[in-house]
């Protein structure tokens, strides 16, 4: 059997009971891979011997004794990840030669379940969730108009493979969804945000991509828990053992949203009123819900999130980070040095951030969205008092617009941001939708989840895995 053709668990069954070797495993895991890379371009690193070296590292633990959860099973990780080995450019050209010194928390403890990182995956400029455009300087980019955050999800849908993301907006759920693999964006607090490059600290956050649901609920077991270095895991101080799941659908009430029928393209539309009915069929109860703030939201939240970069990347100026440009003048320096760092999104970011932030519009602008972020809190928490999850879609349409451009691809979100503005855990299915829970509530979702397990009978025709 291939190696693809496992789930994470049953590999790391078979790893730990000595059936076969993570070396060998890994060895056939990195050939698909580069398979993979050649067709869709999504690997901004692969790490053929220094992935080898953890799957013997691996090995000699088992021979030992361990039993490790995650023992040999493959991990890609987006490349605005630090892993001490590996490059971390995160698509800027002064920063191709960076090697962290240090690995991202959520990446030390997947190694230290017995995860093995065989590379990166390309990411949109300076890690935003957006299109990456072509610069007529060049770019690093293998492929123009490439959708961040997608290359992880395509190798995710290889099987056994594991993917860990950030999720700003919600590209990294959507594309989840459209390589027919499940997307996960934890509670803020839950996973360690320590060594992911933020450039929107208020919804930058881990999330991950698998290929079954089972292989999800581990991932996001053995990277959970508290990091004195991320002041936001402050809460989460109690490591759970074990998860446990409600499977009784009479327990659970779950808000639909019928209005959005209308709003939906056919395809997602069916889907999602499909997946409605099969709720009802197994037993759960459904509360018809309204939310009419979804474009206010979406708006607010690029203000916030354009503030908020505009900030973080200031300090790429060429004297504190990234790299300087020869100039006499000292406006030229500025507008040289961000260019050679910066793709065309870090600029528009940078530029329309610190327009926002300026003592005219902060008022106008940052304060009146900030109370658009506080009041989407205040309507999904009142939904959830109403019912337990929220059945919700991803995107209007099955298929991204075909040469979108960054207005267009914003508008793709707005089923997306007001959720992740409203600090909420979500969990993407194949198809175009999502269920959402109250904050630290994954295993609600991981609890529906089991139960939608006819959800490829309704979902299967409407995505390709391994299509980006």
């Amino acid at each position: 059997m291939k190696a693809t053709e496992l789930n994470a668990l049953k590999a790391a069954e078979a790893i730990n009971n000595q059936e076969v070797s993570a070396t060998s495993f890994v060895e056939e895991i990195i050939d698909y891979c580069k398979e993979l890379d050649n067709k869709k371009k999504i690997f901004s690193h692969l790490a053929d011997e220094k992935a080898l070296e953890q799957a013997a590292a691996v090995d000699q633990k088992v021979q030992g004794g361990f039993n490790l959860p995650l023992a040999g099973v493959p991990l890609v990780i987006a490349d605005n990840y630090a892993f001490k080995g590996m490059p971390a450019a995160i698509a800027s050209r002064t920063l191709q030669n960076y090697h962290p010194p240090f690995s991202a928390a959520a990446v030390e403890k997947l190694t230290g379940a017995g995860a093995v990182v065989i590379g990166k995956t390309i990411v949109g400029d300076m890690g935003l969730d957006t299109v990456a455009e072509k610069d007529k300087e060049g770019s690093l980019f293998k492929a123009p108009l490439y959708l961040a955050k997608g290359g992880a999800a395509a190798a995710a849908a290889g099987g056994c493979i594991l993917s860990l993301e950030s999720d700003s907006s919600g590209i990294t759920r959507q594309t989840a969804s459209r390589n027919g693999v499940f997307g996960l964006r934890p509670t803020p607090g839950r996973v360690s945000r320590f060594g992911l490059n933020l450039c929107c600290g208020s919804f930058d956050y881990p999330g991950f991509a698998a290929a079954h649901l089972g292989d999800l609920a581990v991932l996001l077991q053995a990277s959970t828990g508290y990091d004195e270095r991320d002041v936001m895991t402050a809460a989460n101080r109690i490591q759970r053992d074990k998860f446990v799941y409600d499977n009784n659908p009479s327990r659970l009430k779950i808000g639909f949203f019928p209005s959005y029928l209308d709003f939906l393209d056919a395809e997602v539309a069916d889907t999602y009123e499909k997946m409605h009915l099969l709720c009802r069929k197994i037993g759960f109860k459904t509360v018809d819900l309204k939310l009419g703030i979804l474009q206010e939201s979406l708006r607010a939240f690029y203000v916030i999130s354009y503030a908020e970069t505009s900030s973080t990347l200031s300090r790429f100026d060429g004297i504190r980070f990234g790299s300087a440009a020869e100039s006499d003048d000292l406006e030229e320096y500025y507008f040289k040095t961000r260019r050679l760092t910066f793709g065309s999104e870090a600029c528009r970011r940078s530029i329309i951030g610190t327009y926002l932030l300026s003592d005219e519009n902060y008022g106008r602008y940052y304060k009146k969205a900030l109370k658009v972020l506080n009041n989407t809190r205040r309507l999904f928490a009142e939904m959830l008092d109403k019912c337990d999850l929220l059945l919700m879609p991803l995107y209007k349409s099955a298929s991204p617009i075909a040469g979108a451009d960054f207005i267009q691809t914003y508008e793709e979100n707005c089923l997306t941001a007001p959720v992740n503005m409203a600090g909420l855990p979500s969990l993407a299915f194949p198809g175009g939708f999502q269920v959402i829970a109250e904050p630290f509530g994954e295993e609600k979702l991981l609890a529906l989840a089991e139960n939608l397990s006819i959800v490829e009978e309704v979902t299967g025709s409407n995505s390709e895995k391994g299509e980006v």
